[in-house]
């Protein structure tokens, strides 16, 4: 379930003329970070499954969703998903926006001698569904061309941690938190792709500029639960029969 208007549309017309169906949706990835489009309403879901205790505390304090309504599940989606996120990894979005600010701004993250921010293991991975993408190739091609020169120019030992760098707005972020990785977020439009402490209460975040933030997880499996017992679909729909 994403909220989505021909969603909201199906559910809305089930429960108006089939009143005796219950409507089940079930947030496979995570909550966006200004997630308003998931606000209850008319047409929502009438039982919402998450995979973590943050996100039901967001829908239920913050956008109006009762919380027996709410049922928190260990994930559907992440198994052993998580371990193939790299954390030396820098990772673009499906959509991108301002590429001459992306590149600026990744250049300082890189320059800030505060940050101790490793370049010499980074590297450039591409969204999966934008292999073919020319505005994508021309900016990895860019960003390494950068790594490329401050190696080169670097003159501080590479024993540092690197820590993953993410480019807009994408979920993966929650992903490499559980992790429990540093995660340094670069974004053109930051009112719509950043995380806000106003609403995301779990997770330490620091403001580098107006562009740049850091985030740190506060506590684990908070918005991807891996430790409550496995159970399949099938399981877990014998709850609503």
């Amino acid at each position: 379930y994403e909220a989505h208007t021909y969603q909201i549309g199906i559910n809305y017309y089930l429960k108006k003329n089939h009143k005796n169906i219950t409507t089940l949706g079930y947030i496979h990835s995570a909550l966006p970070p200004l997630p308003t489009e998931y606000f209850y309403r008319k047409g929502s879901p009438d039982k919402l499954l998450t995979h973590g205790a943050g996100q039901k505390k967001i829908l239920v304090d913050l956008l109006k969703w009762q919380k027996k309504k709410v049922i928190n599940i260990n994930t559907l989606r992440y198994k052993n998903n998580l371990k193939k996120l790299d954390r030396n990894c820098i990772y673009l979005p499906y959509f991108i926006e301002n590429e001459r600010l992306i590149i600026k701004e990744f250049e300082y993250l890189l320059l800030n001698k505060s940050l101790k921010i490793n370049p010499n293991n980074l590297y450039v991975k591409n969204h999966p569904a934008m292999s073919k993408s020319k505005s994508h190739i021309n900016l990895v091609n860019n960003i390494n061309k950068i790594i490329n020169e401050i190696n080169k120019l670097n003159s501080i030992t590479h024993s540092r941690v690197s820590n993953p760098i993410v480019i807009g707005a994408t979920a993966i972020v929650l992903e490499l938190l559980e992790l429990n990785y540093c995660v340094y977020q670069i974004s053109p439009t930051p009112i719509f792709d950043t995380y806000s402490p106003l609403i995301w209460k779990d997770i330490n975040i620091k403001k580098i500029n107006k562009h740049i933030f850091v985030y740190n997880l506060k506590n684990k499996n908070m918005f991807i639960n891996r430790n409550s017992p496995d159970k399949n679909l099938s399981e877990i729909m014998e709850n609503f029969t």
